[in-house]
């Protein structure tokens, strides 16, 4: 990760430039605030360390004021104090709950007509009834027709004890949840639990700045990175609907529901080569992307997500030649699953295994087969024989699990593609993996659009 002199960061709020530092007045901290908002600050804290880390480098000293995060229940601001660390003014920013990142595939397939704004109109009323203030359905940055400013968070019934702490208003208010739900979709439906978290850092950037020689070289790098930087926001934020938290230099930090996440990280890849295609190293290595996305459960530490997230962009790194992405999803029941291969190889192949698990091609059960197998094998290190009767064992789990299904018209290329994973070494456990990966995706595609 780099940051070419004289950049800004580009957060979710302004640019934070060198031009508004002043020196910090003493922290002050926000006590009392619902623990979802906690993200909101840690995102923040997590922003400026690494401001503070990437302007160490470069030897300049500022100073921290206004670090600030609206805290729903008091409207206060909470402040971090870095002591004598200096870095950039932070201005007043907010992100989109961990909640309510992944609650978005649902809130995107309600009816946007009256019925629905009454009903959260309505949903509203009751628990304001209970005692919670206006204040606290008015925490999310961006308007939805709607919902309005109201988090996701109140879809999901367990977060209920976050707003009241007596057992009778905490049943009411989960009732009241399960009312609105079934108001809106006319179904017992629920969100999905889970979102993704995207770090980003480009690769082969060291060897491109020792190929520049001239330093008017040097601040054309700068002002492409620069160029880069800006066109995040619109990408995550506008085209995706995701929160981008960070995005600085080649260095990009963003909370996206699972539906949009895959196409956002496949843009941002793209745009990040397309926009700085005419540099390269001496021996002609290019600078591209590499990916890292967490898939993780909306009530799990924050501190946890971005570790993960970071294993992740490891896991990309790890790719030969880079330009690459890693997904892993840790579930809270069952064992973690993961992916990483060429950025280009890993949107593809998904989004074909979406396309069988949509068109019913492939029985929910097929994974788990496969899993199986490769576990009950993995223990046997002989090549040849013993390596090919796993895979002959494999073939026909695909067979077996493609006819339950009761496809007429078998596509043979769509299984071959199935049998280009398993011939490779760990192929059985890979393809299972992608399996898995693969339906949670499509659930919430499906959830996106109404059908789930």
């Amino acid at each position: 990760m780099l940051w070419p002199r004289g950049r800004r960061l580009e957060t979710s709020g302004k640019s934070l430039g060198s031009g508004a530092v002043r020196k910090m007045r003493g922290a002050r901290t926000c006590r009392n605030q619902p623990s979802m908002e906690h993200a909101n600050l840690l995102y923040l804290k997590t922003a400026i360390r690494k401001a503070a880390m990437i302007i160490g480098r470069e030897k300049r000293r500022f100073a921290i004021s206004s670090v600030s995060t609206v805290c729903a229940s008091t409207n206060a601001f909470a402040e971090w104090d870095c002591s004598s660390v200096m870095v950039i003014e932070a201005v007043k920013s907010r992100f989109f709950s961990t909640s309510h990142v992944a609650a978005l595939p649902l809130i995107k397939s309600v009816k946007r007509n009256g019925k629905a704004r009454e009903a959260v109109s309505v949903f509203k009323n009751e628990l304001k009834g209970l005692g919670l203030e206006e204040a606290a359905f008015h925490t999310v940055p961006r308007q939805d027709p709607v919902f309005g400013e109201m988090d996701g968070h109140f879809l999901f019934e367990e977060r209920m004890s976050d707003f009241f702490s007596d057992p009778e208003k905490i049943r009411q208010a989960r009732e009241a949840v399960r009312e609105l739900l079934k108001e809106l979709f006319g179904e017992d439906r629920k969100p999905s639990p889970y979102y993704a978290l995207l770090h980003a850092d480009g690769d082969n950037m060291g060897k491109v700045i020792d190929a520049l020689k001239e330093p008017d070289q040097h601040r054309k790098f700068s002002r492409t990175l620069s160029e880069f930087a800006s066109k995040v926001k619109g990408i995550v934020n506008a085209e995706y609907e995701g929160s981008l938290i960070y995005s600085g230099g080649d260095d990009v930090l963003a909370l996206l529901p699972l539906h949009t996440v895959l196409h956002c990280a496949k843009e941002l890849s793209d745009e990040f080569k397309s926009t700085l295609k005419g540099f390269k190293a001496e021996e002609g290595v290019a600078p591209t992307l590499s990916i890292g996305i967490a898939v993780v459960h909306h009530l799990e530490p924050l501190q946890d997500a971005l570790e993960l997230a970071r294993r992740a962009e490891r896991e990309a790194k790890s790719v030969g030649g880079k330009d690459a992405m890693a997904i892993i999803v840790d579930r809270r029941s069952g064992a973690s699953r993961m992916i990483a291969d060429k950025t280009a190889a890993v949107y593809e192949r998904l989004l074909e295994l979406v396309a069988f698990d949509e068109g019913g091609e492939i029985s929910s059960q097929t994974a788990y087969a496969l899993r199986e197998l490769a576990l009950q094998l993995e223990t046997v290190r002989e090549r040849g024989a013993w390596q090919e009767m796993k895979r002959a064992e494999a073939r026909r789990i695909l067979k077996r699990k493609l006819s339950e299904v009761g496809q007429k018209d078998f596509d043979e290329e769509r299984y071959k593609k199935l049998l280009e994973i398993v011939e490779r070494e760990n192929g059985i456990k890979q393809l299972a993996d992608e399996l898995v990966i693969a339906k949670i995706f499509g659930d919430a595609k499906r959830q996106s659009e109404g059908r789930l």
